[in-house]
């Protein structure tokens, strides 16, 4: 835990490159062949599971939080179109969102925790007005105000002196190879880097990555330990908000945003 911490703090001050690794959707292969996987290799990873999934199994997901992982909240999965469009009134999704957030706190404690919102959608779900037909493109604060970061949509890397901590940008990883991973995380060696890799099934499901090229990245990871640390997405964002500048803050307006692109 004190490494983890100290590489948060170096990354808070722009000195280290920090790597993070998100699972969302609960799938079964999150358990039977992802946390394994990570086990083996010491490193700890967010996951956005659904309630359904949580319910399924919540003994190995206790276990999983014990074990130093983060259980995030993912209220808005099964709400949301493939155009990004939330097709529900406002006041139920939040609703929703809150019960999600009391289920994570009787099966998990009480504890920070962050909110990971559905990748390959184009960005961050936005709201139609059940009255005008007219979107949002911002989620209520009802629904911010449960986490302590979002993790959106949105695709690309993150300034760790800049980044807004309601509008994590992420990577997704999906269908592809070790070798793909590996040249983005190597590509932003020379330069402070928040990398978010958001992950579907893992060798099983719709848009799965192969379970060997996501075991060979994730060893690669481990490997190269001295010039990177793999967090959970709360622990990143925990020492941010707690920077001294406070240029990393959630909500709209009290962070200036900052971000570099993958090459």
């Amino acid at each position: 835990m004190a490494d983890r911490q100290e590489s948060a703090e170096q990354l808070a001050q722009g000195r280290r490159l920090i790597v993070t690794l998100c699972y969302d959707g609960g799938s079964p292969s999150h358990l039977e062949t992802v946390a394994p996987c990570l086990e083996a290799l010491g490193l700890r990873a967010t996951f956005y599971a659904s309630s359904t999934a949580l319910l399924d199994d919540p003994e190995r997901w206790r276990a999983l939080a014990r074990d130093g992982h983060e259980i995030g909240l993912a209220p808005l999965h099964d709400w949301v179109g493939d155009d990004g469009v939330l097709e529900a009134p406002p006041e139920a999704v939040a609703a929703c969102a809150e019960d999600d957030a009391e289920l994570l706190r009787e099966l998990f404690g009480e504890q920070p925790r962050t909110i990971g919102l559905p990748i390959l959608v184009g960005g961050p779900p936005r709201l139609r007005s059940a009255r005008s037909g007219k979107i949002a493109d911002e989620l209520p604060e009802t629904i911010r105000a449960l986490g302590c970061g979002v993790r959106t949509g949105l695709e690309g890397s993150n300034d760790p002196l800049r980044v807004d901590l309601g509008r994590i940008r992420c990577l997704p990883a999906v269908e592809g190879d070790s070798a793909s991973l590996v040249a983005t995380v190597e590509a932003h060696r020379d330069r402070p880097a928040w990398l978010v890799f958001a992950f579907l099934g893992v060798g099983s499901g719709e848009d799965a990555i192969d379970a060997v090229e996501h075991a060979s990245f994730c060893l690669w990871l481990a490997e190269n330990r001295n010039a990177l640390t793999v967090l959970p997405l709360r622990d990143v964002c925990l020492a941010l908000a707690s920077r001294p500048s406070g240029t990393a803050a959630v909500g709209r307006g009290r962070a200036k945003r900052g971000v570099v692109h993958p090459s």
